[in-house]
């Protein structure tokens, strides 16, 4: 797989929690290849399908989320300005300046307003705007912004992936459209064998905003075992070591109450075993990611985290490396298989 082109084309394509369907529609076409039956579900969650040697094997879905976080537009004010929510947590200080893409129809453009440091007062200089204050400049009288921009409309930041280096790649939305071309990869790996289980793949909605995409995808598919796949932090300079993992480290298996130990257990079994890089990172309570909300769909589903390291998580640019990727779809591609020599009871 060409990892840096295939995160492109994912990123390319806005799907703010909750306005996701065409990244959905372009996911659709990009499992079609590999699973027998790819369904859209009403929330907007693609589902895809591949059985399995026997109708009787387990049912194993893997899950990477398919929204982003943006913003939606509140109000347009007297002078043509645009009042903006968030959509999913967004750090707010990084925001002033900033290009943003107004998903109307054609798209637009506009800035995120900033006061130059020429005007600024001591004060603002010492602090950052709160979110609430800040508006978007889209180059408009107020009629004519109330004419083409919707109140309701989505909004997303201007930053399609580039590469750093050659191992490193950066850009919006990688949390979670990176871990989803990880999955890819693995059905890839995966390639025509005769699989031990029913695989099921889920590119899930608003998991920005609540998980409800992947819990009733999961309700839908009726797994025996899930895997989440989503992003976790990386190491920087200013970051604690004690909550970050190593970029470059490989696929990091979560560890905790909220992760079905046997699950756990495999997939720390099979990293050593097959001498895919790895680390492990240790979640003392609620996971932060769909292996939460999936857990609990119906009678339960044992469930395991697989996450890649990304660094500046939830700003207008984050960054993850292409053998992390990897290691992840390897890491998701050697747990299928793994059921060929019995499942991992729980």
């Amino acid at each position: 797989m060409d990892f840096a082109a295939t995160i492109a084309k994912l990123c390319a394509v806005p799907g703010v929690s909750g306005y996701e369907m065409p990244v959905c529609e372009l996911m659709r076409d990009m499992m079609r290849p590999y699973c027998d039956q790819v369904d859209i579900l009403p929330l907007g969650s693609v589902v895809g399908q591949r059985a399995g040697a026997s109708p009787d094997a387990p049912r194993v879905l893997l899950d990477a989320h398919l929204d982003q976080i943006g913003f939606i537009v509140s109000g347009i004010n007297d002078e043509g300005f645009l009042h903006f929510t968030p959509c999913g947590g967004f750090d707010a200080r990084v925001l002033p300046a900033k290009e943003v893409i107004i998903h109307t129809d054609p798209v637009r453009y506009g800035v995120i307003a900033v006061l130059p440091p020429h005007l600024q007062t001591p004060e603002n200089k010492e602090k950052a705007m709160p979110m609430g204050d800040l508006i978007i400049d889209a180059g408009m009288s107020a009629e004519e912004a109330r004419k083409c921009i919707p109140i309701g409309t989505p909004v997303t930041v201007a930053a399609a992936p580039f590469a750093l280096g050659s191992e490193t790649i950066g850009g919006a939305a990688l949390d979670d459209r990176a871990c989803m071309a990880s999955i890819l990869y693995a059905l890839e790996l995966l390639g025509d064998e005769p699989l031990p289980v029913n695989l099921i793949v889920v590119g899930s909605v608003r998991e920005e905003t609540g998980g409800a995409g992947a819990s009733t995808a999961a309700y839908f598919a009726r797994p025996d075992y899930a895997v989440a796949v989503d992003v976790t932090h990386a190491h920087t300079p200013d970051a604690l070591k004690s909550n970050t993992v190593p970029a470059g480290s490989g696929a990091c298996i979560g560890v905790g109450p909220h992760l079905n130990r046997k699950v756990t257990s495999t997939l720390r079994r099979l990293a050593v075993e097959q001498e895919i890089a790895h680390t492990i990172e240790v979640l003392p309570g609620r996971t932060g990611t769909n292996a939460t909300p999936m857990q609990i769909v119906r009678t339960g589903v044992a469930t395991g985290l697989v996450s890649l390291p990304l660094r500046y998580m939830h700003t207008t640019t984050e960054v993850i490396r292409i053998d992390d990727t990897r290691a992840v779809g390897e890491l998701l591609a050697a747990f299928i298989r793994s059921f060929a020599g019995g499942e991992p009871r729980c």
